[in-house]
């Protein structure tokens, strides 16, 4: 093999032709290999021009993909915490809602609205916070800010709370209406559509707001907060005991709550029950009347009127007159619930009359004086005489001599002759500061 300008590849000494060995550092002199074209294998394409630029592009193109989806994951993950973290201070507001703490619940919806102030449930939940504290202006205005974002079923059932607390009555039911025939109602919408609808007299239309809210309820909480306003509403509307007493059965049973139960002896209101029947009873009865449940205040009227919370407080059995008289009596429970009305009619017998016997002789001071006396009369507080003297057609009444009305004997002066004495006497029950009389007695007479 010949070569030629050859040098070491080694020390890069000049090499001579046919030197096996350098002369410098004894590497051993390689001969320069000629390189040889590579032959295409028959069948196989021709390789693509501009592999390695268009390879290059590629993995440019690819690190720029990653690069944004990755910052594409950081902002979703950014706004997923965002998200949370607002949720998280709603959630917070709303069970300081429900625990009445409403200051903190201000706090916590005023952290969601600067978290986030495109979203409509910070601002609903400041408004549900300043109704609670009695600040419908404030609400208001928190309510239009709500509604400038989004119109929900729930800002316009605050809406007709608002409306509802400054007398707004109309403005109220139009937005109840609204909010009874929406297709889903939660708890809080419902709870405020109820209490708003209460507010205004509208109750049938409250129970249809709250009984869409019972239907929509996922939990058991909310179910038991449902039934609660829903039992309200019927007792403000006046169902019987034994309605509301089936509701709460119902509410029981569908939150599982025996709790609930308890509500029959706060809430409902035990019938009275007179001591003695209706019907007719001698001079001095007194009448007796049982309550239901010892922390119930019981009213009472004598003269067949509805009893109100005006009327007599029962407090000790009733002496009745004599003659008929028509007990109406209603109980009112420690939650201030009415009950039905309790109706007895008795009848008892007048005082009998007194038998006067006939005029005696008498001293009175040692002055001739004449007397007449009587037979006590069971029951009589009192006796009630009239005396008269005529003389030439010409009559006057006689006042008795140091008489004491509870006596059963009277006596007066004879100090005139050619009169006429005539004297008859009456009996007395007193009942509430009243006298009630009987008939009056004989009238005995004594020429003088």
């Amino acid at each position: 093999m010949e070569i030629k300008n050859m040098k070491c590849r080694k020390c890069g000494a000049q090499l001579g032709p046919e030197m096996k060995y350098c002369p410098r550092c004894g590497q051993p002199v390689q001969p320069e290999q000629k390189t040889q074209p590579q032959r295409r294998k028959e069948g196989m394409p021709p390789k693509p021009v501009g592999t390695r630029v268009a390879s290059g592009r590629l993995k440019t193109t690819l690190v720029i993909v990653v690069l944004v989806l990755i910052a594409g994951g950081v902002g979703a993950a950014a706004l997923l915490f965002q998200n949370h973290q607002y949720q998280s201070a709603i959630d917070i507001g709303n069970r300081n809602l429900d625990q009445k703490a409403y200051t903190a619940a201000q706090t916590s919806f005023k952290e969601a609205v600067k978290m986030n102030n495109r979203r409509v449930e910070g601002y609903e939940g400041l408004a549900a916070a300043a109704l609670a504290k009695g600040q419908p202006e404030a609400a208001d205005r928190y309510l239009e800010q709500a509604k400038q974002r989004k119109e929900t079923d729930y800002g316009k059932a605050l809406q007709a709370k608002s409306a509802a607390v400054q007398n707004k009555d109309s403005e109220a039911k139009t937005l109840l209406t609204e909010v009874s025939i929406a297709a889903n109602i939660d708890r809080r919408t419902a709870v405020a559509g109820g209490q708003a609808a209460k507010k205004i007299g509208e109750l049938r239309l409250g129970e249809q707001i709250v009984k869409h809210g019972i239907k929509a309820a996922k939990s058991k909480s909310d179910l038991k907060r449902l039934y609660r306003e829903l039992i309200d509403l019927y007792i403000s509307e006046g169902r019987s005991n034994s309605t509301v007493s089936k509701l709460i059965d119902q509410a029981a049973q569908a939150t599982g709550d025996t709790d609930m139960l308890k509500l029959k002896k706060q809430l409902l209101v035990s019938r009275p029950s007179f001591a003695s029947n209706p019907g007719s009873y001698s001079i001095g009865f007194k009448l007796a009347i049982k309550s239901g449940h010892k922390t119930d205040t019981l009213y009472y009227t004598t003269d067949g009127t509805a009893p109100t919370k005006k009327s007599n407080v029962y407090t000790a059995a009733i002496e009745l007159p004599p003659g008929t008289t028509t007990i109406r009596v209603v109980a009112y429970n420690a939650s201030g619930r009415k009950g039905t009305v309790l109706n007895g009619v008795y009848t008892v017998s007048a005082l009998a009359a007194p038998k006067a016997q006939d005029w005696q002789d008498t001293k009175i001071q040692d002055m001739d004086g004449i007397s007449f006396s009587w037979n006590a009369v069971d029951g009589a507080d009192g006796y009630e005489v009239a005396i008269t003297k005529t003389k030439d057609d010409d009559t006057e009444a006689v006042r008795p001599v140091n008489w004491n009305d509870t006596t059963t004997s009277v006596a007066v002066y004879v100090n005139d002759s050619g009169c006429t004495v005539k004297g008859k006497v009456r009996a007395y029950i007193k009942i509430g500061g009243k006298r009630y009389y009987s008939d009056w007695s004989n009238e005995i007479s004594r020429d003088l």
